[in-house]
């Protein structure tokens, strides 16, 4: 940059107000050279109307604004006589070549460093390697240190003649001639104790029949201590759990010291569930055969009442009441539940009566018929005798104890099975819906009444 002092700048404030003006006056020129132009041209393409023309105000504004054009042309001329001084540089605004000398001296910017301008010590380059002292001694661990001339002469030499206050070391021990009184050397006497390519051997005589005879007796009473129970379940998909003296495992054997009692519990998907207790003084098997439970679905409505009332299976415990038929008596009473089970079946049997009514049992649940018991699969039925096969010719005993006819039977597979129950009572029996059916609890079977409908 060039420096000027205030006198220069006044100057070239002035030069500057000149050619704008200057600038303006020959826009104006130039503006009126076009109007005087474009009348020309008119006054060419029209020779005959020159008095028109003349007489044209515009022409005559044309004509009145050339002194103005004059005056641009003389402030023009005047521009040359202006000259400035330019500081310390020689010259004026007509002859810059100490200005361009000094212009010369300049640096561009552009081939400026960074750091020229940032002052940054990040943009220097070749900056000097600065090691880093982080991990060196400081004066307070140089302190920590002790002089060398501060240490014991052992402490450079390790050798035990340069310690000080040494132990007192006692004399080489020599082992003493054993006697009966003092704990020492024996020496061989070749006969009893002797010593062949060097192996010491000892003769001694010892009866140890008595010893195996103690220990055979202990084996045998070890062995007729414990005795095992093995449970045999079928079906073979039975679960046993076994309890003694207070533990339980699962499994079907277990073995315990003779007297112990156990008791034993056997459980199957779609089984009634066995259960007891045994004590034995020697290895035994039992043999647990499982007996399907026939039941009802969750869904189904259980008379539990000479009211009317009903009960889902899901709302009935053991040790209430619900209705049953007394088959001694013949009549409707009501009667304790002794047993739920809860298993999950998968067959299932709609019986559909002449009214559209129906009711859903398992394959294998006993209905009390005209005939006597009867089910849809009378061979599986193993809690009640003299079964027979369910048809559509039979007629079901009601709550009125009244007989309704069978219009069909269905038999319905659930391969994921529902959830169903077993009601046990002491009658043996109890009314689902409005029929009469056998709780499975073990009851003889058999209708003696014979045909009632």
């Amino acid at each position: 940059m060039v420096n000027m002092s205030s006198n220069n700048t006044k100057e070239n404030n002035r030069v500057t107000i000149s050619n704008n003006q200057a600038k303006y006056y020959s826009d104006v020129a130039l503006g009126y050279a076009n109007q005087a132009k474009i009348y020309a041209d008119s006054a060419k393409l029209a020779e005959s109307n020159v008095d028109l023309l003349l007489d044209n105000t515009n022409f005559t504004t044309v004509v009145e604004n050339m002194d103005n054009i004059n005056t641009v042309a003389e402030n023009i001329n005047n521009l040359g006589d202006l000259s400035t001084s330019w500081g310390n540089i020689s010259g004026d605004i007509s002859n810059q070549a100490d200005l361009q000398t000094k212009l010369n001296e300049k640096v561009n910017t552009s081939d400026l460093s960074a750091v020229a301008t940032s002052g940054s010590y990040n943009d220097l380059s070749d900056k000097p390697t600065i090691p880093d002292i982080s991990n060196l001694a400081t004066k307070t661990e140089l302190s920590a240190k002790a002089n060398s001339s501060d240490l014991s002469t052992v402490a450079t030499t390790g050798n035990y003649n340069d310690l000080s206050n040494k132990p007192n070391i006692p004399q080489a021990y020599t082992l003493p001639t054993a006697s009966t009184t003092t704990l020492g050397g024996v020496k061989v006497d070749g006969s009893t104790i002797t010593i062949k390519n060097g192996v010491i051997s000892g003769s001694a005589v010892y009866d140890d029949s008595d010893l195996v005879a103690r220990i055979t007796s202990l084996e045998n009473k070890i062995n007729t201590m414990f005795v095992t129970l093995t449970i045999n379940p079928t079906p073979d998909n039975a679960t046993v759990t076994l309890t003694a003296q207070g533990f339980t495992q699962q499994g079907n054997s277990i073995t315990v010291t003779t007297g112990t009692e156990v008791s034993y519990s056997v459980t199957a998907t779609n089984y009634t569930t066995q259960e007891g207790t045994w004590t034995s003084q020697s290895d035994e098997t039992k043999d647990i055969v499982l007996e399907e439970t026939t039941c009802v679905p969750y869904y189904a409505n259980i008379l539990v009442d000479n009211e009317g009332n009903y009960k889902k299976p899901t709302e009935i415990n053991v040790g209430d009441m619900v209705a049953a038929y007394n088959m001694d008596t013949k009549q409707i009473e009501q009667t304790e539940v002794i047993d739920i089970h809860s298993p999950i079946r998968s067959n299932l049997v709609v019986i559909t009566y002449e009214d559209d009514t129906t009711i859903e049992v398992t394959n294998d649940h006993a209905i009390l018929t005209n005939e006597g018991w009867a089910a849809y699969e009378p061979q599986a039925c193993h809690e009640v005798q003299n079964v027979i096969q369910l048809n559509t010719s039979q007629k079901v005993l009601q709550l009125d104890l009244s007989y309704k006819q069978i219009k069909s039977i269905e038999y319905i597979e659930k391969p994921e099975g529902i959830q169903c129950y077993a009601i046990n009572t002491v009658c043996d029996t109890f009314i689902t819906e409005q029929s009469i059916v056998h709780n499975c609890g073990g009851g003889e079977g058999g209708w003696p009444g014979g045909d009632r409908g």
